[in-house]
């Protein structure tokens, strides 16, 4: 919608901007039915995200540990991921207790998108 990128976002408007777009965003999107979102890492810090999602979707956290992400996850293009190692980690570590608490289904450490959506699935008609 911005037609720039989120880093462009981030450098010429700052970081607080970018989550203001996300949560306008998300207030659209949160009423679509049938519709996957994939969200970024930062949209559940802002607790009314989480409340206009719930009323309409089910929220999914795919768990991986903070080393498995680093290694497999480029950080080129990631704003935050710009300060090495030991600054996402340290993110991580703030962020998975929200995560874990905003979820209605958590996947563990998936090997890949089918194992993940059979996953899901699963937990979904477990419900």
């Amino acid at each position: 919608e911005e037609n720039r990128t989120i880093s462009a976002i981030f450098q010429q408007d700052g970081e607080q901007a970018f989550r203001d777009m996300e949560t306008a965003l998300c207030k659209r999107l949160a009423t679509v039915e049938h519709t996957v979102i994939a969200t970024g890492g930062g949209l559940i810090l802002r607790p009314e995200n989480v409340v206009m999602l719930k009323k309409n979707c089910i929220l999914v956290f795919l768990h991986r540990d903070a080393q498995s992400i680093l290694e497999t996850a480029s950080m080129a293009n990631r704003p935050l991921g710009q300060d090495g190692a030991e600054a996402f980690e340290k993110r991580y570590q703030e962020r998975e207790p929200i995560y874990r608490n905003a979820a209605d289904i958590m996947v563990q450490h998936c090997q890949n998108p089918e194992v993940a959506v059979s996953e899901i699935m699963n937990q979904l008609e477990g419900k």
